[in-house]
Formats: C-alpha cells, sequence, structure tokens
C-alpha cells in the first residue's frame, strides 16, 4: 500500500503532448466494465479516439497506484454517475489493442492498449435510475445480450468479452 499510494502522490497531468509522446512509447493498461441488468448490458458511445462514435464498454486509463477494482470504479463513476464498491467487480478477461488512431496528436500515430475487462451482474432498478452519461460518453444505452453479436458499432474486442460474459467463459 506505501507505494501505491507514494505512486498516487507522485501523479500530475500529463498535457496532450506529453502524453503524445507517452503513447508513441509506452503500453496503456485500461479498465473496462461489462454493466448488466436482466437480460441487457449497458453500452456507451465514445466523443474521443480511439473508437470515436462506436459504442464500447464503460472503462478508461488506469492510474499509478490504483487497482483494477478502484480503476473500474473511478470509469463506471465518471461515465454513468454509479458510485459501485470496488469488490463489486469480478474479473473477466485481458485483450491487447493496436489502435490506428488516437485524441492526442500526431492521431495517425495510433497507440497500444491493454484492457481488462470487469464485471458488474445485476445492477439494481434504483442503481439504473440514477445512471446519466459523463465525460467520455455522449450517450449510454442498455443493448439486449441477444443484440450484442448484430451491433456493429460495438469494438470486436468488447464484442468478445461481452461473449464470454454472457457464455460464462472467464479467463483466471
Amino acid at each position: 500500500q506505501e507505494v501505491a499510494d507514494k505512486l498516487k502522490t507522485n501523479r500530475r497531468f500529463l498535457t496532450d503532448e506529453e502524453y503524445g509522446v507517452a503513447l508513441d512509447n509506452l503500453v496503456i493498461t485500461c479498465v473496462d466494465i461489462v454493466l448488466t441488468r436482466v437480460g441487457e448490458i449497458l453500452v456507451g458511445l465514445r466523443t474521443n479516439e480511439p473508437w470515436k462514435d462506436g459504442w464500447m464498454l464503460i472503462g478508461g486509463r488506469m492510474d499509478a497506484g490504483e487497482s483494477f477494482g478502484d480503476t473500474a470504479k473511478r470509469h463506471v463513476k465518471k461515465n454513468t454517475g454509479l458510485i459501485l464498491d470496488s469488490d463489486r467487480f469480478k474479473y473477466i478477461r485481458t485483450d491487447s489493442y493496436l489502435w490506428s488512431s488516437r485524441q492526442q496528436s500526431p492521431a495517425g500515430h495510433g497507440c497500444h492498449m491493454v484492457g481488462i475487462t470487469m464485471s458488474v451482474s445485476c445492477l439494481t432498478d434504483k442503481e439504473c435510475s440514477l445512471i446519466n452519461p459523463g465525460d467520455d460518453v455522449s450517450q449510454l444505452k442498455w443493448l439486449n445480450c441477444d443484440d450484442v453479436a448484430f451491433e456493429k458499432r460495438i469494438h470486436p474486442a468488447h464484442r468478445a468479452a461481452i461473449e464470454d460474459f454472457l457464455n460464462g467463459r472467464f479467463d483466471h
């Protein structure tokens, strides 16, 4: 815990230029979350690259010193307004993403990210009523589990993670 606290204390916001250099040289870790209610999964319409204007799971970049659960909790709050306990998040799988474009200049350089996918099953009706789009998504929608395979604008790796979740296939 001491090392994690030290990393959090030393963290600072990078300018877009600094972050662009980091993206050219480092693999970024993200945590994405399968949020479910009976028969449906929540997806968000991205406002930024990568995958701008595509449907994705809620999630985002991991900060230094965070656990996967803490990152998931922070991004669920940021992008839906929900405050969930870190222990509700369960690990599903890990993927490696190569993106052809990114938000930061030079956009055409793309980036490499590792995605950790976690899940929270069966949000309550009360929790669902509190959900509103946040910073990184322009809209949220509940997608019927049977329609996941047919939604063309969901990133293929997220579609695969959702299908693994629905079929009970988890990495351990």
